[in-house]
């Protein structure tokens, strides 16, 4: 049981429910259980439906830390998940504003399918071994089917999350390499193609991996007038933990909900995390969001 200092405890009992306050600190300071004393403080003190908190936590495995801390008396439905976890239910829920916005849809089917990293990386791996057959694609790479597979639905999820469009991948990809020739240009061309052909058949299907759904949220449903009034409606507050792991996507989604929220607690840890190699971005987010909070510093690990 943390024993809050003063710094943390003003910020769990505050009335004030206008707030936009980014708690920092190392590992081990409380930043998570102030976040969560806050929520509880929210529902239980101050009277704020659950429902209109949203709660972006960094995966499944803190979600779930999260569930049976976040059941109080006062509370209704519980709004907490990740980030793919939120796209994933609005885009199930609005889904007719997504074939309405998108043409690119040709089966109107009610419900969208989401596939998993692995499902995506075999189906990429069909359509290279396809075209390897067909059309002697990836001449001069040693690389199995499989494995460039792998790599590439990868780089499809960093492009989506970075806002990159997926057709300048392997230019980006080809002109990052320090030596350079004509058969790496040509790889580099194949995978656009790859990638084109994998992204073309699954949105004619309806059928979305974790960068497309990404993309389709962003251009779908965002920049839809009738979705983001609606999605104000919903969202007055919002907790974001460990920020540090935030893939760019996410943290454009955070400062766009923040000037419409009543209040905003995040948690960040200003010695970074684990997930660069995952697409988050740590400077990115001190650049967009630290500016824009009240930054209460706990310096201290209890």
């Amino acid at each position: 049981m943390f024993e809050f200092d003063t710094k943390s405890k003003k910020i769990i009992e505050s009335n004030d429910t206008n707030e936009k306050i980014m708690v920092k600190g190392p590992t081990g300071c409380g930043k998570s259980s102030v976040l969560l004393e806050r929520y509880k403080f929210m529902v239980d003190k101050l009277g704020i439906p659950s429902d209109k908190i949203l709660i972006l936590l960094m995966n499944r495995t803190q979600s779930l830390e999260w569930r049976t801390k976040t059941v109080l008396k006062g509370s209704g439905a519980i709004w907490r998940t990740s980030y793919y976890g939120f796209i994933q239910g609005e885009i199930k829920t609005y889904y007719p504003l997504i074939l309405k916005n998108c043409g690119e849809i040709l089966n109107k089917r009610i419900k969208p399918v989401f596939l998993t990293f692995e499902s995506a990386q075999f189906l990429v791996s069909k359509v290279i071994e396809k075209k390897r057959e067909n059309k002697g694609l990836f001449e001069g790479v040693t690389s199995y089917s499989d494995r460039i597979a792998i790599d590439l639905t990868a780089n499809l999820v960093k492009a989506a999350t970075s806002d990159i469009p997926y057709h300048e991948i392997g230019d980006r990809l080809y002109n990052s390499l320090e030596l350079k020739d004509l058969t790496k240009r040509q790889a580099f061309k194949d995978a656009d193609g790859i990638l084109a052909s994998y992204r073309k058949k699954c949105l004619e299907l309806g059928v979305l991996d974790f960068g497309m759904a990404v993309d389709m949220y962003n251009n779908c449903l965002l920049k839809d007038e009738l979705y983001r009034k609606q999605l104000f409606q919903r969202v007055h507050h919002l907790i974001v933990d460990n920020i540090e792991e935030c893939v760019p996507s996410e943290v454009d989604f955070i400062e766009f909900l923040m000037p419409n929220t009543k209040s905003c607690l995040l948690g960040y840890n200003h010695e970074g995390g684990y997930g660069e190699m995952f697409g988050s971005n740590h400077e990115y987010v001190k650049k967009r969001l630290t500016r824009k909070c009240d930054v209460v510093e706990l310096a201290n690990a209890y």
